[in-house]
C-alpha cells in the first residue's frame, strides 16, 4: 500500500520575538490533501503565530515548512518565491475590512489580483462573487457599503482567486453573528466540496471547530498539549487544557463561577 504524503508539513516550529518572547515552542502538524485542521487555543496560545508562519507573514526561527514536499522560503525570500507560495496557500483574516483597499471598488480589486496571478483567462470579478454567494452587483461596490457578512464573503474571493490549494482561516467567522457566521461557514463547506481545498481553521470557538473539520490540534502557552481527530478530542479529551476549554463553553445550566 502507498502512503501518500501530506499536502502540507510543518516541523518543529518556533518562533522567538524581541525581548526574548517565545511564542511558539516545537510546533509540527501535517494537513492531507483536501483535508481540515482546527487549531485552537485561548488567545495568546500562539496559533495566530503559527498560522502566519505558514503563509510567509512571520519567518520562523526554527523548523520547517512544506508544501507538496517542496521546501517554503521564509520571510528573506525573494518577489518570485512570495508571489509562489501565495499562488497555493492564501490566508483569510478576523477583520475583512483591514484587508480591503476602502477606496477601491470590489470588482477593481479582483480584476487587479487576477493579473497579479495571470488568471484573467480563468475567471472574472463577477464569477468570482457569485462562487462566493455575492452578484454582480458588489463589484461595483466599496468595501464601507458593504456588511460585514459581505465583506468577509469578498475576502473569500479574493483568497481564491490564485486558485490555493490551502486557505488558512484565522477567526474569520468570530466577528460575524450567529446566523451569517452560520452561512459563511456553510459557504467554507461547500467551496471545499466544489474546489477541493484544503483548510486549516484557527479558532477559539469549539463548536466551529467541530463543524467545519476533522483534525485538530489544541495549543497552549507556545506549544502543541493535544492532537488528534476533532471528535475525539471533543469527547475523549486527555489533557487537563482541553478538558478546561470544553468546561468553559456555555451550555444549558453552565454556571461561570465553577468554571
Amino acid at each position: 500500500m502507498t502512503l501518500v504524503p501530506p499536502m502540507l508539513e510543518a516541523a518543529g516550529l518556533r518562533k522567538v520575538f524581541a525581548g526574548d518572547r517565545v511564542a511558539v515552542d516545537d510546533v509540527s502538524l501535517t494537513l492531507a490533501a483536501g483535508g481540515s485542521l482546527a487549531v485552537v487555543g485561548e488567545s495568546g496560545s500562539g496559533k495566530t503565530t503559527v498560522a502566519r508562519m505558514l503563509v510567509g507573514l512571520e519567518s520562523p526561527t526554527a523548523g520547517t515548512i512544506t508544501l507538496d514536499g517542496e521546501p517554503l522560503a521564509g520571510g528573506s525570500a525573494g518577489r518570485g518565491d512570495r508571489l509562489r507560495r501565495a499562488r497555493r496557500i492564501q490566508m483569510v483574516f478576523q477583520d475583512p475590512y483591514a484587508s480591503l483597499d476602502p477606496r477601491q471598488r470590489v470588482g477593481d480589486g479582483l480584476a487587479e489580483l487576477l493579473r497579479l496571478h495571470d488568471q484573467e483567462d480563468h475567471h472574472h470579478p463577477v464569477a468570482l462573487l457569485e462562487q462566493v454567494g455575492l452578484d454582480a452587483r458588489t463589484a461595483a461596490a466599496r468595501p464601507d457599503a458593504l456588511s460585514g457578512g459581505q465583506r468577509q464573503r469578498v475576502a473569500i474571493a479574493r483568497a481564491l482567486v490564485s486558485r490555493p490549494k490551502l486557505l488558512v482561516l484565522d477567526e474569520a467567522v468570530s466577528a460575524l453573528d450567529v446566523s451569517i457566521q452560520a452561512q459563511v461557514l456553510n459557504l467554507l463547506a461547500d467551496l471545499r466540496t466544489d474546489l477541493g481545498i484544503g483548510y486549516l481553521f484557527v479558532t477559539h470557538d469549539l463548536a466551529v471547530a467541530q463543524q467545519v473539520t476533522e483534525e485538530m490540534i489544541v495549543m497552549h502557552r507556545g506549544r502543541i498539549v493535544e492532537q488528534g481527530t476533532t471528535d475525539r478530542v471533543l469527547t475523549d479529551p486527555g489533557h487537563d487544557y482541553t478538558r478546561n476549554l470544553l468546561a468553559a463553553v456555555p451550555r444549558q445550566g453552565w454556571r461561570p463561577a465553577r468554571q
